[in-house]
């Protein structure tokens, strides 16, 4: 730190730029010596400036893998994670990174499913900022970004996704070459299967439940049967939220579909008739 410091003043000394905490030293020319100070970057400033992010190689790879075998030369211990649902897209992500780093290197790509969307990651990233390594994840809906060595505060994240943001403009060429390649999907949502679904767990609960179960309380006069008692009621108050929230879901649901489809959910395929809920399962409850 201390060297760092004497680098900063020297900056400020010969018509440079300097500052300690997260920030880059730019150092000009000083036409007095005629000495030239190299430009110097502070390591964490790069996870904040995409357009030096660069591809690791084979060696940082391998480093990366052996992170949890104790032989990796990097500190992995710190870090940070966070998961974007609105101000980052994953396919503007993806073209952005495909763009400029080629096909996705990680390691949730080589485990998935090829071909096929029933994934729970479709692709990801390993990328360096530095000696930080920055891993990008596409979910269906949502990027998730972790980040190796820096505990990233709050508005830190908002500057990472602001300034990501912006390098798009910068590699707009590359991201409309990836796009081009990609396939069209047109999604089509069966909201009347998902509800369907839904009965038909809640038909369930009631069905399992609609014997009568044994209310008789256990004897108490000793620890063991006080025990016994409590778990007993315990699992009576459980069963009679159960059954309660199924009948109260289960006739919604039941309204919802009459007024929509007339006494029919539709499924994908056929159409299947609401069963009548004529089960009454017994709720009275041990004094």
């Amino acid at each position: 730190m201390g060297q760092l410091r004497h680098f900063a003043r020297m900056c400020e000394n010969h018509s440079g730029e300097a500052s300690i905490d997260n920030t880059h030293f730019r150092c000009m020319e000083d036409k007095k010596s005629n000495t030239i100070f190299e430009i110097f970057y502070h390591e964490a400033t790069l996870i904040f400036e995409p357009e030096n992010w660069t591809a690791p190689d084979k060696a940082q790879m391998l480093d990366w893998v052996n992170r949890f075998k104790g032989n990796s030369s990097s500190d992995f211990g710190k870090g940070s994670l966070l998961v974007f649902r609105e101000h980052l897209s994953p396919l503007d992500v993806y073209k952005y990174l495909a763009g400029r780093f080629g096909p996705p290197n990680g390691f949730q790509t080589f485990i998935k499913k090829q071909n096929d969307s029933d994934n729970l990651i479709h692709w990801d990233f390993i990328i360096m900022a530095g000696e930080h390594r920055i891993w990008f994840q596409g979910g269906n809906r949502d990027v998730h970004v972790g980040i190796t060595g820096k505990e990233m505060r709050p508005t830190e994240w908002v500057k990472f996704a602001r300034n990501l943001k912006s390098d798009f403009g910068r590699c707009g060429g590359e991201m409309a070459t990836v796009g081009k390649q990609l396939q069209k999907w047109t999604i089509v949502s069966n909201r009347f299967s998902l509800i369907a679904d839904v009965c038909a767990e809640h038909h369930e609960v009631l069905i399992k439940n609609q014997g009568i179960p044994d209310f008789k309380p256990p004897k108490r006069t000793t620890g063991r049967g006080i025990k016994r008692y409590v778990k007993k009621i315990e699992g009576i108050g459980e069963r009679a939220s159960q059954l309660f929230n199924s009948s109260i879901c289960l006739s919604y649901c039941q309204i919802w579909c009459l007024r929509i489809v007339g006494h029919a959910a539709i499924w994908p395929g056929f159409v299947v008739s609401i069963p009548s809920l004529n089960v009454t399962p017994v709720m009275t409850l041990a004094r």
